[in-house]
């Protein structure tokens, strides 16, 4: 399977970074991966300075939980910056080479792999 990869965007959970220094505070998900919530649209994000931003509806994440859609890394917030760690590194979403995608789960060794590949492209 990891030939036909093309791109990997894990989904955010509780405690992900922007490429800003923010930090995702997930609140509004009873959802969990490795213990932490999911980052939804809606919840927040907040900065070293005080300031803080929201998450927005990023449809491309395929995933859709309590009627709001689940972050992932390259989710654009309500002041532009994006999601750039998600803080996990297992569940996320998979796009292969034909433009198939699907939502799955990796694990430590297939994300070895891909990493070393370059198939870990978010």
């Amino acid at each position: 399977m990891t030939n036909n990869i093309k791109e990997i965007r894990f989904y955010a959970v509780n405690g992900a970074k922007t490429k800003q220094g923010g930090t995702l505070f997930a609140a509004n998900s009873s959802v969990t991966c490795n213990n932490n919530n999911l980052g939804l649209e809606g919840d927040s994000i907040f900065y070293p300075d005080g300031s803080s931003a929201v998450i927005e509806r990023d449809e491309s994440t395929l995933l859709e939980v309590e009627g709001h859609f689940v972050a992932a890394v390259g989710t654009r917030l309500s002041n532009g910056d994006i999601i750039s760690l998600a803080n996990q590194e297992s569940m996320a979403l998979i796009t292969l080479n034909d433009g198939q995608q699907t939502c799955g789960y990796l694990d430590e060794n297939e994300v070895k792999i891909l990493k070393n590949a370059g198939g870990i492209i978010c």
